[in-house]
């Protein structure tokens, strides 16, 4: 993976997609979610689709597990409290 990664949510359509398409032409890693799983119509191999329903902690705990396994930076400014919050090896998000 490109060390320099971007992480576009809504991926899966729209504009979404075409920011994804866009930094991935540019040589970026672009990990682009969407609710569903669903796969990017351009073949770059860059872009890398990801299943984010962020109403299922299940869906969230995966996403951060692909991000830890894939040496991300996840970053998130709206953890309300201990119980929403998500342990990455010693620290909360």
């Amino acid at each position: 993976m490109n060390k320099e990664v971007v992480f576009i949510s809504g991926a899966s359509r729209g504009i979404g997609t075409a920011i994804a398409e866009s930094f991935a032409q540019l040589g970026y890693t672009v990990i682009g979610t969407s609710r569903s799983e669903f796969k990017f119509e351009s073949k770059l191999d860059n872009l890398i689709p990801l299943a984010l329903d962020i109403a299922d902690r299940n869906s969230i705990n995966n996403c951060v597990e692909y991000l830890k396994d894939n040496n991300c930076l996840l970053y998130t400014s709206d953890a309300a409290d201990e119980e929403d919050s998500v342990d990455l090896g010693g620290r909360r998000i």
